[in-house]
């Protein structure tokens, strides 16, 4: 079992597949508002090599939010299983972080949400054409959102269509221990109430949404990685140290090249794309710790020092980012669709020069909002959580 810390280098590798994960969701929904869809372009548009790029890479669809899932699924199973080994488990202390985590961005993303929806709709009475949007934005809406609830008894909140994922996430760091805690724990009585909670929550999820169910087995590939054994073989250990990278950007490029169409289709592409990104965290943590101290050494005394120091900021920008970003940027997308329609603009354009520019400082000025939203939630996450273990739960003598 693998449990070692990760290095920078690692680290940042992963931060940055997650940040543009994030990225690249973001400008597909862009492009899929705004421009008509590549298989009714006429063979003059088709046939350019920049505008078949540009389709190309603004139409990963589902395939971010399933690295998202392996992400999630590696980083989680690895940090409850850190507790365990250490004897340091405590629901209070888990709980208190995950929800601490998803709800100082998604409390305040709902509120620019129904901002934004409510924005949009005057604007579109007063123009008198049809708002576009895509749930609901009462009360009950709202507080099903913010628990957890959308896509199992409410519908997304108003239109920010990417909140289905949240409730998935949510029910994966609920089962996912009760799980692995039915396996650790020895006493009778003990799985015995951890079955009364588990058994239950898998029930209604399986009748009321089953793909939650689904997705769980793509989210657990997540955990695989940490179990994998290292290569005995020390040239192939190396070189997959070495060049995890090169690796991964390969495996990447071929499931971009012969999956994406059917990313969103089919769950068992889905499934095989899913494992694939389960290999390249596995490349990307295979390294032992006193191997990864000799490459960081190498990293920061070469000439390459700057070059990685830039890498690794951006990485950290991009991931710290990426959870605001995902969240903030349909309702916004809503709305400006709203106005272009007011201002007599018809949408499904053509991939001219000129609106591909359009699109790329669309996708521009909603990475500039995500990015200043997140300075007062996503990046206070720390922060929340110290307030919350010393002001609140030890007042009510809860170990956190």
């Amino acid at each position: 079992m693998n449990l070692s810390d990760l290095d920078r280098e690692q680290s940042s590798f992963l931060d940055l597949l997650r940040g543009l994960a994030s990225l690249f969701v973001m400008i597909h929904h862009v492009k899929d508002t705004f421009f008509t869809s590549y298989a009714s372009l006429d063979p003059f548009y088709s046939s350019n090599f920049i505008v078949s790029t540009f389709y190309f890479l603004t139409g990963f669809g589902r395939i971010p939010v399933i690295l998202f899932f392996v992400l999630s699924g590696f980083f989680i199973s690895r940090s409850i299983l850190k507790m365990l080994s250490t004897k340091r488990w405590s629901w209070i202390k888990y709980l208190t972080d995950r929800i601490i985590r998803l709800e100082v961005v998604l409390i305040p993303s709902l509120f620019l949400t129904l901002f934004w929806d409510i924005l949009s709709e005057k604007i579109s009475n007063n123009f008198s054409i049809q708002t576009v949007n895509f749930g609901n934005i009462d009360l009950i809406s709202f507080l099903g959102n913010t628990f957890f609830l959308q896509n199992i008894f409410v519908n997304n909140f108003g239109s920010n269509y990417p909140l289905w994922s949240l409730s998935y996430e949510f029910w994966y760091y609920i089962i996912f221990p009760l799980l692995l805690l039915l396996i650790y724990n020895n006493k009778l009585y003990s799985r015995i109430i951890l079955l009364g909670f588990t058994i239950p929550i898998l029930i209604i999820l399986y009748f009321k949404n089953p793909s939650i169910i689904r997705y769980f087995t793509i989210w657990l590939l997540g955990f695989i990685p940490i179990f994998m054994p290292r290569p005995r073989n020390k040239r192939i250990l190396s070189f997959i140290t070495k060049n995890y990278k090169k690796i991964s950007l390969i495996l990447i490029g071929i499931i971009l090249i012969v999956f994406k169409e059917n990313a969103g289709k089919h769950f068992w592409t889905e499934l095989l794309i899913g494992s694939v990104f389960s290999l390249i965290i596995y490349f990307t943590t295979i390294s032992s710790i006193d191997t990864s101290k000799v490459r960081e050494i190498i990293i920061d005394s070469s000439d390459n020092s700057f070059k990685a120091d830039f890498i690794n900021n951006f990485s950290k920008k991009i991931a710290g980012l990426s959870y605001t970003l995902y969240l903030v940027h349909a309702p916004i997308l809503n709305f400006l669709m709203n106005v272009f329609l007011c201002l007599g603009l018809h949408l499904k354009w053509k991939p001219t020069p000129e609106n591909i520019l359009y699109h790329v400082l669309i996708s521009l000025l909603i990475l500039k909002y995500a990015s200043i939203i997140s300075k007062f939630t996503e990046l206070k996450t720390n922060q929340v959580r110290k307030f919350v273990s010393s002001e609140i739960l030890k007042r009510f003598n809860l170990n956190y």
